[in-house]
């Protein structure tokens, strides 16, 4: 078949330049014919070349509607790479039916540089006409380009010369001998080359599409469902069953949506069995399509799945309906999602498979513990932690009734459930139940193992719900039991001492890395065991959260080198010492050593923990990181965007912090907005952290608030204080209502609100802001506290960008004599209030105080910012030095202002741009009028 004539339209740009084409397009043939195609994704777009229609993605389709029965489709077809230009390679076209769609017949072909390759299809039937084609490619760097496209009706000769050619195609695979293989092939391509005429007589009506069978039945029966006729629904889809099975076969995959629009009628009327056997039929036909690799989509393989599981509830088989049920759910939410109506059905239905057993059995028997265990392992995997605690509350009041409280059972539900509290940020939740329990195993053996390991999970829940006094007492109570245990220098006391000192760190006090070293530190030649690599790891924690990454990362290496010593170490475990591992590399930028160590645990994660484990959630934010450290912007987001779909339970406050930090890091480098977008991408992704927390904590809770202070912050940092104002105003109210309107959270919210209001030209509200920020601050935390400090400097400074310098004055000198008392690693600190409190005597005409000021600042060694400063530090720091020298030099100290404004040339020097920060310099660095 070299082409296909008659009634068909031929678009042919070979030798000239392919104009602009518009989509949807409309082609019209001769003899009535015409039909609309139209483009998926961009799919036709003009070329510089001769090379026509082009897909921009790989495997793009080409759909064409409205093909008034169209059975052959050919063209000639090539591949062509980034440059336009003919490649070599394999090139496959596929047919298909119907708006499944259902494949009709594919064939494939070699094509080389040296021109296009022809492929056609016929397909007998007019009761099933082509709807669709699809060109594709196994190439990962050439696209599939149709230069010709001829489509038509072929008269029965044409038939079957093409159907003969396609079969002795598919013989000369089989022959063994190539001798006779050979025979074959030439045959067939005679056979193919063979010229197809197209019938010209009688040509379908234009505008009238044929309708199959199948489709027609099928609308039939949806049509008697909807008038409450279920039974004559049946009939029709009996007849077109029988039909299909005539035309097609037994297991033609145009019995699938018959077979599934009659279990779905089935399920909800009688009799149950044979909805299930439809269903299981179902299921054989698309998986045995699912083998041969003609199933793209398994959504559908996962809904009969689900199918299956109600018609066995509805029969009573809740084994079978619950196998059912939990393969539904993991389909579902592969190809759907987590968030899509027919997932949230799976779960469902699950839930009920589970109700059932309780229902029948009771929810002390055996199996319908079982039943629960397994559905809330699966929720925990899956990230639902809030129907697991549900679940497991459950399971344990089953467990104490049937086997005691005491029981190792109900022992082993309650240790889950309490750091399942723990671990979705309800610690508080936990905290009594623990308390009562720690009571019960002191009565006899007070330094009892049970009881310091009961003793330690009461000082992470405290300190989960920021109750650090308390949480300190019990590390401490950990620490004497230990002691009295095993001994001072036992690894385990160590792990108490330093859990000790994380709550201080949680206080935001970081110990200093030699007490950290000093805690850990044992004898030579230690044995390994669990405490001791327990010990590691949290000597690890606390260098990381104190800035010192490097040695974090040596304690890190030791703990997991210590892990092989450790029998049957649990998964989790494993993964959070990895994890803990990735984030030292992360923070020494070792991206080379740290991908590889990511990409493994995330497939350990997701095999062992599932998709939607915390653990699994924190590695991929954490190889998002990497990403963007290794300039991949794209893919940082696109796994941050997976982590916010599927909901990051938010363990504490610090938790959603470092995900934040990474979501600004990639929002950093994200690619500028397309052109008309209404949001960066970089906004888009923070509307995604706060909805997350929405959709998991509730729009009242104070986390979802608290993602709204980072997501503002981060903006704020960014240079949007619009878009910063949009996410930081209603987060203030919120935190009001939930923890009351002098709450240390509502005074860092409202501070960051009044740098948001200044830095978008709105002082007045930025000084109602900033002053109800100071007041809450001075009361809570007194007049020294950083955050204190931190409020009167905001306000001091838009006092003096609102030109009222003489009411900045008082707190300026209040911050200058606090911060002259501190050591010298808070010179920035004082140099950033000097420069101010210089402009501010200037304005009130004291140049000898101006002078002492600017002169003092300018005496400071903080001007040489520390090492591995980032751009944004180092041109702060310049242009502030530069405010230093345009002062001296207004009060007279011309070479003391010139030798500053020297110092901040030289430190833009550093600037990627060095340039377009000189002209401001120069500006600033001039005397004032």
């Amino acid at each position: 078949m070299s082409s296909l004539s008659g009634p068909a339209f031929v678009n042919d740009f070979s030798g000239v330049p392919a104009p602009p084409v518009p989509n949807p397009i409309s082609f019209s043939g001769t003899a009535g014919y015409s039909y609309q195609a139209t483009a998926n994704g961009g799919l036709y777009r003009a070329f510089r070349g001769p090379f026509g229609l082009t897909p921009n993605d790989f495997e793009t389709p080409l759909v064409f509607d409205a093909f008034n029965g169209i059975t052959a489709f050919g063209g000639r077809f090539s591949l062509t790479n980034s440059d336009e230009l003919r490649a070599s390679g394999s090139i496959a076209l596929s047919i298909f039916t119907g708006t499944s769609p259902i494949l009709l017949s594919s064939t494939t072909a070699t094509v080389t540089g040296a021109g296009p390759a022809f492929l056609g299809l016929v397909y007998f039937g007019a009761a099933s006409p082509i709807t669709g084609a699809q060109l594709s490619t196994t190439a990962t760097d050439l696209y599939p380009t149709a230069e010709r496209v001829t489509v038509g009706v072929p008269e029965p000769s044409a038939l079957i010369a093409l159907t003969a050619g396609l079969a002795m195609m598919g013989l000369a695979v089989r022959v063994r001998r190539w001798a006779r293989k050979a025979l074959c092939a030439v045959l067939a391509l005679a056979c193919l080359i063979a010229p197809v005429r197209t019938t010209l007589a009688a040509p379908p009506k234009p505008k009238k599409a044929a309708v199959s069978p199948t489709k027609a039945a099928l609308d039939k029966a949806a049509a008697l469902v909807k008038e409450g006729k279920p039974e004559d629904a049946l009939v029709v889809l009996r007849a077109a069953t029988l039909d299909v099975k005539k035309r097609r076969g037994v297991g033609h995959p145009d019995l699938l949506p018959i077979y599934d629009a009659a279990g779905e009628i089935l399920v909800e009327t009688d009799p149950k069995q044979k909805a299930e056997s439809l269903a299981e039929k179902s299921i054989a036909i698309r998986e045995k399509l699912q083998a041969d690799g003609q199933l793209d989509d398994e959504a559908p393989l996962g809904r009969t799945w689900l199918l299956l599981a109600r018609a066995r509830l509805a029969a009573g088989k809740l084994e079978p309906a619950l196998e059912a049920a939990t393969t539904a759910v993991k389909l579902l939410d592969r190809t759907r999602g987590p968030g899509h109506d027919d997932t949230t059905s799976a779960w469902e239905t699950l839930e009920r498979v589970v109700v059932s057993f309780e229902d029948l059995l009771g929810p002390e028997q055996e199996a319908s513990v079982a039943a629960r265990e397994r559905l809330a392992a699966l929720d925990e995997s899956y990230g639902r932690l809030a129907p697991a605690i549900e679940t497991r509350r459950l399971s344990l009041a089953a467990l104490r009734k049937r086997s005691g409280k005491e029981s190792p059972a109900a022992t082993a539900e309650f240790d889950r459930l309490q750091r399942l509290l723990i671990e979705s940020g309800r610690a508080d939740e936990a905290i009594a139940d623990q308390e009562a329990l720690i009571e019960t195993l002191g009565t006899d053996k007070p330094s009892a193992p049970a009881r310091i390991e009961a003793l330690r999970l009461l000082g992470e829940m405290k300190v989960a719900a920021e109750r650090f006094t308390a949480a300190t007492t019990a590390f401490e109570t950990a620490l004497a039991a230990s002691e009295s245990a095993f001994g001072r220098n036992h690894p385990s006391a160590r792990l108490d001492r330093l859990n000790i000192l994380s709550v201080e760190a949680a206080r935001g006090r970081a110990p200093d890395a030699q007490t950290v070293r000093e805690t850990v530190a044992g004898p030579d030649e230690e044995e390994p065991s669990p405490a001791l690599v327990r010990a590691l790891a949290r000597a690890a924690s606390l260098l990381l959260e104190g800035g010192d990454a490097e040695a974090a990362r040596g304690f890190a290496s030791r703990a997991i080198e210590c892990e092989s010593a450790w029998e049957a170490i649990p998964p989790a475990t494993r993964l959070e010492h990895r994890l803990l591992l990735a984030r030292c590399l992360l923070d020494t930028r070792v991206t080379a050593e740290v991908r590889p160590l990511l990409e493994e645990s995330l497939r350990e994660a997701e095999s062992q923990l599932g998709p939607g484990d915390p653990r699994t959630l924190r590695t991929m934010a954490a190889l998002a990181e990497c990403n963007v450290l290794d300039g991949l912007p794209a893919e940082a987001t696109a796994l941050l965007q997976r982590v916010l779909d599927r909901g990051l339970p938010r363990r504490d406050f610090a938790c959603d912090r470092e995900l934040a930090r990474i979501i600004g890091l990639s929002a950093r480098v994200s690619p500028a907005p397309a052109a008309g977008a209404q949001e960066p991408q970089a906004s888009s992704l923070w509307d995604a952290f706060v909805t997350m927390r929405q959709r998991l904590d509730g729009d009242d809770h104070p986390a979802t608030a608290l993602a709204r202070v980072l997501a503002g912050g981060s903006r704020l940092a960014a240079g949007v204080p619009q878009d910063a104002i949009r996410f930081l105003e209603p987060a203030v109210p919120a935190l009001e209502a939930a923890r009351g309107a002098e709450h240390p959270d509502v005074a860092g919210a409202l501070l960051i609100l009044g740098l948001a209001q200044r830095d978008a030209a709105n002082r007045a509200a930025a000084e109602q802001s900033l002053e109800r920020a100071l007041e809450i601050w001075e009361e809570k935390a007194g007049d020294n506290h950083p955050a204190t400090l931190a409020a009167t400097q905001a306000l001091a400074l838009t006092k003096v960008a609102d030109d009222r310098a003489a009411e900045a004055l008082p707190l300026l000198e209040r911050l200058q004599a606090t911060y002259e008392k501190q050591p010298p690693e808070s010179e920035w600190r004082l140099a950033e209030v000097l420069v101010p409190l210089a402009t501010a005597y200037l304005a009130k005409s004291d140049a000898d105080r101006a002078r002492v000021a600017a002169t003092t600042a300018a005496k400071l060694d903080c001007w040489q910012p520390r090492r591995g400063a980032s751009t944004a530090e180092l041109e702060h720091r310049a242009l502030a030095l530069a405010d230093v020298a345009g002062i001296l030099k207004t009060v007279g100290e011309e070479s003391a202002g010139t030798d500053a404004q020297r110092r901040a040339r030289a430190l833009a020097t550093r600037l990627d741009n060095p340039r377009s920060v000189f002209a401001e310099i120069d500006q600033r660095s001039a005397a004032r009028n």
